[in-house]
């Protein structure tokens, strides 16, 4: 299976949207080579240990990713109540 494309062409997708699609993706498909994985010797142990470090990595970089995204909704969200807040302090000194 080849890497999905860095750059989808829809334009209403944002590349903080591609990336968390691309690790959302890749969070499921390492998930799924856990579950099916059989250990019968060491190396598979090994094998599924770096499989579940790599997911541990992978979950992380999607957390942080969307804790930014909330951050930067709550900051708009706080603009805007600023600018009402402001309108309805100019209106009532008139």
């Amino acid at each position: 299976m080849s890497p999905p494309p860095l750059h989808d062409p829809e334009e209403s997708e944002t590349d903080r949207e591609q990336v968390l699609s691309i690790l959302g993706e890749a969070i499921h498909d390492v998930r799924d080579r856990t579950k099916s994985r059989d250990v019968e010797t060491a190396e598979d142990e090994r094998m599924l240990i770096k499989w579940y470090r790599t997911l541990g990595t992978l979950s992380g970089q999607y957390r942080k990713l969307q804790k930014d995204t909330d951050i930067e909704e709550m900051e708009e969200d706080l603009e805007l109540l600023r600018k009402v807040t402001d309108f309805d302090d100019r209106k009532r000194r008139r």
